[in-house]
């Protein structure tokens, strides 16, 4: 069932099949970008979902007017009430997105809270901030990217 924000954007989630799930990966592969710890430039798409369904992830299709996205989200641990996320939305901003996300998160699979861990370079760090995820820290060295390790940013959110 699809959950349309209220804003004048229009963001759309809806269920995310085989194909689109790799068109997406396939479409942020091109875009430089990361998706959920995983590196799209560097896996193939079939392995990164073959990754994500062990882990239990679900995966979306963000639709936001012409512009196509993912959103995935996975348990964190054992804390029920919480999940690691990430929105990816290639072309611009992606805030309302997040909100989107949020909202649904609380309303549909009943999170109190969400993760984000970042990705070296990907350039979303200030649209999770602004959608009102807090920056909690960064875990040292915890990526290896381009020969070196780098910080891992992470994010704490309310879903609501």
């Amino acid at each position: 069932m699809p959950l349309e924000s209220t804003v004048e954007t229009q963001v759309r989630l809806l269920p995310c099949p085989e194909p689109v799930r790799r068109a997406r990966l396939d479409d942020l592969a091109d875009a430089g970008l990361g998706f959920l710890g995983r590196g799209t430039a560097t896996e193939p798409a079939a392995a990164i979902v073959a990754r994500l369904d062990r882990a239990g992830a679900q995966l979306f299709e963000v639709r936001h007017g012409p512009r196509r996205g993912l959103f995935g989200v996975h348990p964190a641990g054992t804390n029920p009430y919480q999940a690691v996320i990430d929105v990816v939305l290639p072309g611009s901003s992606c805030v309302d997105a997040i909100r989107t996300v949020l909202a649904f998160c609380h309303s549909h699979l009943a999170l109190r809270s969400v993760l984000r861990f970042g990705q070296v370079g990907d350039g979303r760090e200030a649209d999770f901030d602004a959608a009102g995820l807090r920056r909690l820290g960064s875990l040292r060295g915890a990526l290896y990217y381009d020969g070196g390790y780098h910080d891992q940013p992470v994010w704490l959110g309310e879903a609501r």
